[in-house]
């Protein structure tokens, strides 16, 4: 049965069935189908990897592993990433209504994984930039505080060891550090408890 309208002809929503006609003449599935086959390959389908598929993904975290970050603390990848690269590749096999991920499976994860990773923050992947949510750059110009901090403390001839807030400028500008940049992260690490004014704004003193 065709209900005819006066754009384009469709059936009848009682009558239509699991497939319909584009206007190319392809078959097309109907949402009610995509539904029933996901929920079907949920709960029946429980894909595991093939020993090959296995060695694939081990491959892959070795490899991406050391390629390392352009920072000494980044992290290119986790174990948590391989973890979501085997799920893909078992969700890939499911799609398949397949019991066996195979290496194909894999590779399409693997696919997937480095193009969102390569979308989201380019070829210099950082795990600790996403899981810190701070920069590998920002990492690095606090260390490089606290350590300017510390050398300065080592020197000072105060019973009470402290750094001068006018020699950390000048230490961490040898760095390409600013003055504003500094105070931002000498009053973000009192706040946290990492720093400590000892005698005031002009002295600093570390506490970790």
């Amino acid at each position: 049965m065709i209900i005819k309208t006066k754009a384009v002809p469709r059936p009848s929503r009682k009558f239509s069935s699991s497939t319909q006609k584009s206007q190319d003449g392809d078959e097309i599935l109907t949402k009610e189908l995509i539904r029933k086959y996901i929920a079907y390959s949920k709960r029946a389908i429980h894909p595991k990897l093939d020993e090959e598929a296995r060695n694939r993904i081990v491959a892959f975290y070795v490899d991406t592993r050391k390629k390392g970050g352009e920072y000494s603390d980044s992290v290119s990848i986790t174990a948590r990433s391989l973890e979501a690269v085997a799920r893909m590749a078992e969700a890939s096999a499911r799609i398949r209504l397949s019991e066996v991920a195979n290496i194909d499976d894999v590779e399409r994860a693997i696919r997937l994984t480095r193009t969102w990773r390569n979308e989201l923050m380019g070829e210099n992947f950082d795990m600790t930039t996403i899981e810190s949510g701070r920069k590998a750059s920002a990492r690095n110009h606090e260390r490089m505080l606290i350590d300017t901090i510390r050398d300065l403390e080592s020197r000072s001839s105060e019973k009470i060891k402290y750094a001068n807030r006018i020699d950390i400028y000048n230490e961490m500008q040898n760095h390409g550090v600013d003055r504003g940049k500094v105070d931002d992260m000498i009053e973000k690490m009192v706040r946290d408890g990492t720093l400590m004014l000892p005698k005031g704004y002009d002295t600093i003193q570390t506490l970790r």
